[in-house]
């Protein structure tokens, strides 16, 4: 046997194997938490009923993936065959996972974040530079080790400098690296440096493996190709053996494990493959002896029709939830009001009275809970039969819900759907709240009532949107004294007007007093009382001149509408990169998404400087909530200035009174403008333009 043809076998025994254990890796990815809730593993078999089918299939893909790849194995004689069927199995279930996951943000939450950042250049570059080096080690493939390394350099510039969400990856570790100095402690320094040298790795190992191409490898399966097939899964093993040690081991824990080893089974694959198709494209085949089978090229084309499939029918599944939904309201019926006002309420306070013994619930109150369930199914049968079957399944499986609440939002929202169909002017609102104690975690679970009083149509830029106008019933704000919120998962906002009367009340309270302010007291710096003072003198002019309640209900509904234009893949903001570096991710997310809607209710037809009067006491008084870091970066960059880094917070009252002082002055047009453009600036395109 020549040492060609041993070369070759040996490939193929190679990758034969892999397919096989490397298959078994990632059909055993289904057991690999979905997520983990408060150190509670989710296992995406029981949420089988609560999550959009897209998302379904797209957690489910690795999975198939793998056991496609161990059928493929077996079936496939050819080993060029099976290399394409292993390569069409995971771009297909990448493709797969990435659209399922754009689908899943669209709801309550997410799918996991292994999942759903955009890993697949390091991959390929890690995977490719460590079959380059293998590759040297025989002469008829030495030469196609140079354009692997040039194809893994490409691969490399794309990953660290393709912004994932307006970010680049190799900008966000000079920030890291910048904010090092600048934390606390040298357990914090220490953590960062670790994170940042994770994420350099790819670099690292790319770069190690470019030393075979002045050096050809004296064997098959060189140091450096071993590193990049399982140097980074092995630093992820190193994150558990810490957290082992230190006694925090969880289900983050096992987490962490299975994204380790599903990287590792990814990696050694596409190293496997990328070896054998080189051998068989710059050795040929002629003098090998191939079994019967697919040509290579027909072999490529059945993979391409069936991944082209796949990907049609989880594009289709994935689109987005219709925004602007018409909902025909007519005037609200008393039973309707005993419905909404008393029967789901009562229910919602038993429930709540129940769930909270945390299994140790007396017979009494599960009496009262039933009771409660039974008297709302009997309201909502009086009313309508749609109506009345989303009430009876919310009563019969509202007791048994999942940690992270997406059953309770999918019964709430089928209520609501039912409700919208029947014309019926009321909508509920899902709580979910988790919370530590000594016990464990705590759920609570809980529905706010509202009325709708007016449903607002709007066109942005050709697409329809809504707006809701309601009223609290039962006096519980679900969303504390907020003027509006929106759900990415309903296809419209909420703009709540008795809030907005209470907000009207303060603040007339407020400017009309002898000493006119935008709080109720005068107790801080100087230079804060000052702005505050000012603040106050503007909010008294802007009263008088205008209504103040229809101002704040055209800002609040501006403000809101855009949550629902921007959904959950709104790019970051470099903004929010300098100013909250090193902040955790949803953090990060909420600043930027309020920074969006900030900046857009300016632009609306109230009177711009009612934003201002807005955002001042945040910046001044609320330090540390994603308010306070958007007035600041509102306040710095409309005056042009720059926006300082939350750690080392430069911004003194003095600065933000001032800034303060330049914009009030500005005509209301020119504000707009200004608002406008730094919208623009913020996040790389013009505001989207709202009509009736």
């Amino acid at each position: 046997m020549s040492e060609r043809v041993l070369f070759h076998d040996m490939a193929a025994e190679r990758l034969r194997r892999r397919a096989t254990w490397a298959g078994g890796v990632l059909t055993a990815a289904v057991l690999v938490p979905y997520e983990v809730v408060g150190d509670v593993p989710q296992w995406i078999w029981s949420l089988f009923a609560e999550l959009p089918f897209a998302a379904v299939v797209a957690a489910l893909a690795p999975s198939l993936a793998g056991l496609s790849m161990i059928v493929a194995a077996r079936v496939c004689k050819r080993p060029a065959s099976l290399a394409v069927a292993i390569v069409a199995a995971l771009l297909g279930a990448a493709i797969v996972v990435r659209l399922g996951a754009d689908a899943s943000a669209w709801e309550a939450l997410r799918l996991p974040e292994s999942l759903v950042r955009r890993p697949w250049p390091a991959i390929l570059a890690m995977a490719l530079a460590g079959a380059a080096a293998n590759l040297t080690f025989q002469p008829h493939t030495r030469k196609a080790a140079a354009p692997l390394f040039a194809v893994s350099l490409v691969a490399l510039v794309v990953h660290y400098a393709w912004p994932v969400r307006g970010q680049a990856p190799f900008m966000a570790i000079v920030a890291a690296l910048g904010a090092i100095p600048d934390l606390p402690e040298l357990r914090f320094q220490v953590g960062m440096v670790v994170l940042v040298a994770f994420a350099a790795f790819p670099l690292l190992a790319v770069g190690g493996a470019l030393f075979h191409l002045r050096s050809p490898a004296t064997r098959d399966q060189t140091i450096a190709g071993l590193v990049c097939t399982f140097g980074l899964p092995a630093l992820l093993l190193l994150f558990v053996y810490r957290a082992l040690i230190m006694g925090l081991a969880g289900a983050g824990v096992l987490a962490t494990i299975g994204t380790a080893a599903l990287l590792a089974a990814v990696l050694a694959l596409l190293t496997a493959v990328v070896e054998l198709v080189v051998d068989e494209l710059a050795g040929g085949t002629t003098d090998l002896e191939l079994p019967p089978g697919l040509p290579l090229p027909r072999a490529a084309g059945v993979a391409a029709a069936a991944v082209v499939l796949v990907v049609a029918i989880e594009a289709i599944l994935a689109r987005p939830p219709q925004k602007g939904v018409a909902w025909e309201l007519h005037p609200a019926t008393e039973s309707e009001r005993k419905l909404y006002g008393e029967a789901v309420l009562t229910w919602s306070a038993a429930r709540r009275a129940w769930a909270s013994r945390e299994g140790q619930q007396s017979a009494e109150e599960t009496v009262r809970m039933k009771a409660a369930a039974r008297a709302m199914s009997a309201a909502a049968k009086a009313l309508d039969p749609g109506l009345a079957a989303a009430i009876d399944t919310l009563a019969r499986e509202g007791d048994d819900l999942d940690v992270a609440g997406r059953k309770f939002h999918r019964l709430v929202m089928d209520v609501n759907e039912a409700a919208r169909k029947a014309s019926v002017p009321f909508y509920l609102d899902p709580i979910v709240i988790l919370s530590e104690t000594k016990d464990g975690l705590r759920r609570t679970f809980r529905v706010t009532t509202y009325q709708i009083e007016e449903v607002r149509p709007v066109k942005v830029e050709g697409r329809a949107y809504a707006t809701l106008h309601v009223k609290t019933l039962g006096g519980f704000g679900g969303h504390g004294s907020r003027l509006g919120f929106s759900r990415d998962a309903q296809p419209f906002a909420l703009v709540v007007l008795d809030e907005i009367a209470a907000a009207e009340k303060q603040w007339k309270q407020s400017a009309l007093g002898d000493e006119p302010t935008c709080l109720d007291t005068l107790a801080f710096s100087p230079a804060a009382n000052m702005a505050l003072r000012h603040c106050g003198k503007l909010l008294r002019r802007l009263s008088v001149e205008y209504s103040l309640r229809e101002a704040i209900v055209t800002m609040t509904e501006r403000h809101e509408l855009q949550h629902q234009i921007d959904g959950p893949h709104l790019p970051i903001s470099p903004w929010v990169e300098r100013r909250l570096v090193g902040y955790a991710e949803p953090a990060r997310d909420r600043a930027n998404r309020e920074l969006s809607a900030y900046l857009a209710e300016m632009t609306s037809e109230a009177p711009p400087h009612l934003a201002l009067v807005h955002a001042l006491p945040f910046a001044l008084l609320a330090r540390g909530g994603a308010e306070h870091h958007v007035a600041v970066m509102m306040l710095m960059a409309l005056t042009d200035q720059k926006i300082p880094r939350a750690r080392e917070d430069g911004v003194d009252d003095e600065k933000i009174g001032n800034a303060f002082d330049e914009l009030s002055h500005l005509t209301e047009e020119e504000l707009r403008k200004r608002a406008a453009e730094g919208w623009k600036a913020a996040f790389g395109s013009k505001l989207p333009k709202v009509s009736q």
